[in-house]
């Protein structure tokens, strides 16, 4: 399922999906545009979908201030059409939230983005308890970014200035991270805005 998105004053993104017996393919639903700032924004600068294509995390950088802002959509296969499951703009002006970074669990459960702030750069996630989305919560120290999850969203890595740092929750629900794996990458130290890891 891949999706493409347009970055230059109205961002928007669209999921397609092949048809291997016709060998075409087609669009899923309509174009996804920004639920709540429909002009002059970076919506689309990242796109994140999960392992099932039901789910796509959409992120602008600069929306509101420089805040940074994501919006979730789901797909509804009955009535071909995506609809808004969650939103959050950054913590604060010039934070840029997204801008370094950002990632979708696999099974969509949790969403997570690079923060610039001056100097303190921070990860700050949102997580959904069973019932709703949380707030944004800030995971490992200051100065990381380049977020990545594995499927169900209890292991995080990132890159904390030179060092990579995989992080790990018992379960989906908690909020109660630890350090499983750290290596020293010295070569990291270059432009953060170039990096990323995988898990």
């Amino acid at each position: 399922l891949p999706y493409y998105a347009e970055c230059v004053h109205k961002g928007y993104a669209g999921v397609y999906q092949y048809d291997a017996s016709a060998q075409v393919w087609y669009q899923l639903g309509d174009i996804i545009r920004n639920a709540s700032h429909t002009y002059d924004n970076l919506f689309g600068r990242s796109v994140h979908m999960t392992a099932d294509g039901n789910r796509v995390a959409i992120v602008d950088t600069h929306f509101d201030g420089n805040q940074g802002y994501y919006e979730l959509w789901d797909y509804n296969s009955s009535t071909n059409s995506w609809g808004l499951a969650d939103y959050s703009w950054g913590h604060k002006d010039n934070s840029y939230w997204g801008n370094k970074g950002s990632a979708l669990s696999g099974v969509g459960n949790i969403f997570a983005a690079g923060n610039q702030h001056t100097a303190d750069y921070k990860i700050l996630y949102r997580y959904y308890n069973g019932t709703s989305w949380s707030g944004l919560i800030q995971v490992g120290q200051s100065y990381s970014y380049a977020p990545s999850f594995n499927y169900d969203g209890t292991r995080i890595s990132f890159i904390n200035s030179t060092v990579l740092r995989v992080y790990e929750r018992p379960h989906a629900f908690s909020t109660s991270w630890s350090q499983i794996f750290a290596v020293s990458v010295p070569e990291m130290g270059g432009d953060s805005e170039q990096q990323n890891t995988a898990l």
